[in-house]
């Protein structure tokens, strides 16, 4: 017969922990891009201590993926705040140890307020439990996610060019994208 898997305890963020009460009614998808003067391979939690969230991207249930653009100084868009403050939704992210400390360092009152509620949820780790790799590129070729749905192919491009430190020779800070491209 089916077995239920055990409950699992003393994860970090409530990953996986039972919660009491009633169950979940929705889930919720995010993704952050950060930029820090700190290069990422000197750590994660001393890259998020310089860390500045740029955007947000998130999907609440199946709808449409909008993304906050913390650059222009916009307040967090309503619907994001009604998700985050919502008991009900579950707060994925796909290698939340990353996000959950940047969102520590960051943006520290929200970062308590979700990690006390113990909606964090990380697809990495689940798909890692399965068996699956954990990259996302791997990921999805693996679920056959059709190419327009999958990460950018430009993405580490992207990455390089506005979320990392540039070279010591080049005299500038981030890289911005002009308002008139966006």
């Amino acid at each position: 017969g089916a077995r239920s898997a055990p409950a699992r305890t003393g994860l970090p963020f409530g990953l996986g922990a039972p919660r009491a009460g009633p169950a979940m009614t929705h889930d919720t998808f995010h993704d952050l891009e950060t930029f820090s003067t700190t290069p990422i391979k000197d750590g994660t939690h001393i890259y998020a201590e310089a860390v500045e969230i740029m955007l947000w991207t998130y999907a609440i249930g199946d709808g449409p993926v909008k993304c906050w653009d913390l650059t222009t100084g916009a307040a967090m868009p309503a619907d994001l705040r009604e998700t985050l403050d919502d008991e009900d939704a579950l707060i994925w992210f796909h290698n939340l140890g990353f996000d959950a400390t940047v969102l520590r360092h960051a943006m520290p009152a929200l970062f308590a307020k979700l990690t006390a509620a113990k909606r964090f949820r990380c697809s990495m780790v689940q798909a890692m439990a399965h068996g699956m790799p954990g990259g996302l590129d791997a990921l999805c070729e693996i679920l056959d996610v059709a190419q327009g749905d999958r990460k950018l192919k430009t993405g580490k491009q992207l990455i390089h060019l506005f979320c990392k430190p540039p070279a010591a020779n080049l005299n500038r800070g981030r890289a911005k994208i002009g308002r008139a491209h966006v």
